[in-house]
């Protein structure tokens, strides 16, 4: 994988997988898979009119989104 041409969150899910490979956790097939999912999804959002994918790094929503769900789990 060229991890010098990734986004943030690539070069993160690269690293994870890597890491998951060395200890057996993930296997070929479901590095495979999670790529696919993530071009597939891309894909979709293309063709499918009015949809929409969340972008957690690119959405500046997503800072309050969180702070939002840890206050949330903390009530319960």
């Amino acid at each position: 994988m060229d991890e010098s041409s990734g986004s943030v969150k690539d070069l993160a899910a690269a690293s994870l997988i890597v890491e998951a490979e060395k200890s057996a956790d993930c296997s070929p097939e479901a590095q495979l898979l999670s790529r696919l999912a993530a071009i597939l999804t891309e894909e979709l959002a293309a063709i499918i009119p009015g949809s929409f994918i969340p972008q957690q790094f690119e959405n500046p929503a997503n800072p309050d989104a969180h702070r939002e769900a840890r206050r949330m789990g903390a009530d319960h």
